[in-house]
């Protein structure tokens, strides 16, 4: 990998470290006894250029998320959110995805790690499954089958991981930006105070000066000459 590709990387890791959204999802068929697992990454937003970078370079899916709507009283329709484009990429493509992004990531490091995780390990399963016959070419179990219960239950202790770690995630997010409304307000108040203290200091001040300058304004004052002296001084000259 040149410079150029190793700089673009960083930059599209660094765009889905902060944008994008790793899962395990646990989907219902209706041929199957129990639920699939698969690995499921996204990246969806307003500005449609960078989902259609992260598609030209990694492949996958795009589709178009549109924003829902509310009513006002007086029947208008307005958008609450606007319409977003959404990539996507599913099992083995996002498994390389996250291989490919892992040495850039920061944010999503844990999730990273146990998407890689998990799909080495339902991998590894689906191989000795084939070998076994009870699994067809196309890594799908064969109709009326399913996973061993002990397969089953790791796979499913991924999905509650990694719901536990998006959850804490947007809790961690949501607590971040109460502590920060807190501090902001905090230093607010502080420098309220401080402003207010400083204006009580100028008023006294300027309470003290204010008998300075009568005084000296009174012992400055020039004495009115008399009318004789100036009747004097005119005759004079």
């Amino acid at each position: 990998m040149n410079n150029v590709d190793l700089r673009w990387l960083s930059y599209l890791s660094g765009v889905f470290d902060g944008e994008g959204s790793i899962q395990v999802c646990k989907i219902s068929r209706k041929d199957r006894k129990e639920k699939q697992f698969r690995l499921y990454i996204t990246l969806s937003m307003t500005d449609i250029v960078i989902p259609m970078m992260f598609y030209d370079r990694f492949g996958g899916y795009l589709s178009w998320k549109i924003g829902d709507t509310y009513k006002l009283k007086d029947g208008e329709v307005r958008n609450r959110r606007k319409p977003c484009l959404v990539w996507s990429l599913q099992n083995r493509e996002a498994y390389e995805f996250l291989c490919d992004v892992k040495p850039f990531i920061i944010g999503k490091y844990e999730q990273v790690l146990l998407g890689i995780s998990f799909w080495s390990y339902k991998e590894k399963q689906i191989r000795i499954l084939k070998s076994k016959k009870k699994i067809r070419v196309d890594g799908k179990l064969h109709g009326g089958e399913s996973y061993p219960s002990s397969v089953y239950n790791t796979l499913e202790s991924y999905y509650d991981k990694m719901h536990n770690i998006n959850v804490g995630d947007i809790n961690r997010g949501m607590n971040s930006v109460e502590i920060l409304k807190k501090q902001t307000l905090r230093q607010y108040r502080a420098k309220r105070e401080d402003y207010e203290k400083t204006l009580e200091g100028v008023e006294t001040k300027l309470r003290q000066l204010v008998p300075v300058l009568q005084n000296r304004t009174n012992t400055n004052k020039t004495k009115s000459v008399p009318e004789k002296d100036i009747v004097q001084i005119t005759n004079g000259s």
